[in-house]
């Protein structure tokens, strides 16, 4: 084979899908994934329809390996109103999520190696560029193990999570990539979506606000008025409804 065989290409983007395959989420209806952005969080909900065994899809930002990403979701019988408290900077972590910064250096090595060398070796040097970028990205891939293996237990990450993870990360080098938030997104955000988004800019929060009151009228549309959840999904609804006139008064005032 030479250079020009379009089996290069073809492997190519097969890396590329890889990779990016290995970012989908699947999030439950009442789901999001709030992503650390500066001083706020921004929200993801996925896409509006449901594709696998009633869970929605969400594709995490491919050039971003590093953010770090969490679910939280919306509880319509755990409706609390008072929002976390935010300090100036960077926003504070959810309760329980691991301190992953000492792989930072190790996860952007790797994406180096996969994402950047591995392909323009294949694309300039053939067979012979196969052969050097995939035993560069196994040592990359196996680099970011060992560290991974030394920080797992002081991250909370059982024994038998850890060899799941490792295989995954040596068997595919471009899953190794995401490796950082597919730790962040084992935590669970400890409070409603609808408090926790009262940390956030009035543009994020009407966003997300408004989407989450899609969703449940969507679910109340699909109730009996008899049903002792349609009561609460109701009064869910108008907390929604409360906070979103509270944005449109604040936003009015500030003209």
């Amino acid at each position: 084979m030479t250079a020009l065989d379009p089996t290069y290409p073809l492997l190519v983007l097969a890396i590329g899908l890889i990779y990016l395959l290995d970012g989908l989420v699947l999030l439950y209806v009442n789901e999001a994934v709030v992503e650390a952005n500066g001083d706020v969080w921004r929200v993801q909900f996925g896409t509006r329809q449901t594709w696998i065994r009633g869970r929605r899809i969400h594709l995490l930002n491919p050039f971003a390996p590093l953010q770090r990403c969490y679910r939280a979701s919306w509880r319509v019988d755990d409706a609390r109103t008072g929002g976390t408290a935010r300090e100036e900077g960077a926003p504070p972590l959810p309760a329980g999520a691991p301190d992953t910064r000492l792989l930072d250096p190790w996860v952007r090595t790797t994406a180096l190696v996969v994402l950047v060398l591995l392909p323009l070796g294949i694309l300039f040097w053939g067979a012979l560029g196969v052969l050097a970028g995939f035993a560069l990205a196994w040592v990359s891939a196996a680099a970011l193990v060992v560290r991974f293996a030394r920080l797992s237990k002081g991250i909370g990450i059982g024994r038998g999570d850890f060899i799941l993870l490792a295989f995954e990360c040596i068997a595919c080098p471009p899953c190794a990539i995401n490796l950082v938030r597919k730790l962040s997104l084992r935590v669970q955000v400890g409070e409603d979506l609808v408090a926790f988004l009262q940390g956030s800019t009035p543009e994020d929060a009407c966003r997300a606000w408004s989407r989450i009151r899609e969703d449940v009228d969507a679910r109340l549309a699909g109730m009996d008025e008899d049903d002792p959840a349609h009561a609460r999904t109701v009064r869910y609804r108008a907390l929604l409804d409360e906070h979103l006139a509270g944005l449109a008064e604040g936003a009015g005032g500030s003209a």
